[in-house]
Parts: structure tokens; sequence; C-alpha cells
């Protein structure tokens, strides 16, 4: 459905950074999704995903919530980095400068996004297992 003659490496920079949004959306929201049917299992049909004296794990559903919250932030701001840089080039009227490597840091934030929720954990005094 592109244009004739424009490739991968010729759309525009906000048609990638959305493209790597989406691309979270389907990697985050099911756990998302999972996490909520687990919380509502527990809440209204008394299982015990995540309570401890039950024999379950509190610390899941942290470990899960962030797993998805950390690349939400991601989803948010990428399509703005991706407007911004279509903005300023062209009041510019210039060529956006480094287009591809642009493209490729963007897919790196968004890989990056997606695996680094970990880091959330130093700041919940969870002591090493």
């Amino acid at each position: 459905m592109r244009a004739p003659g424009m490739t991968l490496m010729k759309m525009p920079i906000f048609t990638w950074t959305c493209t790597w949004a989406n691309i979270l959306i389907a990697a985050s929201f099911p756990i998302l999704t999972a996490v909520l049917a687990m919380l509502t299992l527990d809440r209204y049909l008394g299982f015990h995903f995540f309570t401890n004296e039950a024999g379950g794990n509190a610390m899941m559903y942290i470990n899960l919530f962030w797993a998805w919250g950390h690349p939400e932030v991601y989803i948010l701001i990428l399509p703005a980095f991706g407007i911004f840089s279509e903005v300023i080039s062209t009041f510019t009227g210039k060529r956006l400068f480094g287009y591809k490597s642009m493209v490729y840091a963007s897919g790196a934030i968004s890989i990056l996004g997606f695996i680094v929720w970990l880091h959330h954990f130093f700041t919940m005094a969870q002591a090493p297992m």
C-alpha cells in the first residue's frame, strides 16, 4: 500500500516509530491481559496466584506488571519522537539528518525497552533468592 518507489528506508520516520510502538504493543499487552485474568481469578474465584500465604507469589504480580509497564512508556513516547523529527525536518526545510541511524535507534529503543524492566526491582527491596 506504499506509494510507488517508496522503499522501507524512504518511509517517514513517524511511520517507523509507530511500527516499533505497534510491535511493542503486540508483545507487551498479552502480558497485561494474562495478569488481569489471573488477578480476576484471585479476587473473584478464590485462586491464589499472588497470595503468599496460600502458596502464590506476590512478586510475580509486580514482575508481570513491570514487564508490561516498562514497554508501555516507550509505546507512548516513540510516536512522539517521530512527530518531533518530522515537524522539525519539515519546518527547517532540510532532510532528516541520520535517518537510517534513527530508524535503527528506534528499533533498539523498542527492543531494550521491552527487555530491561527488571531494573525497577532495585527500588523494591527485593532480596536475592
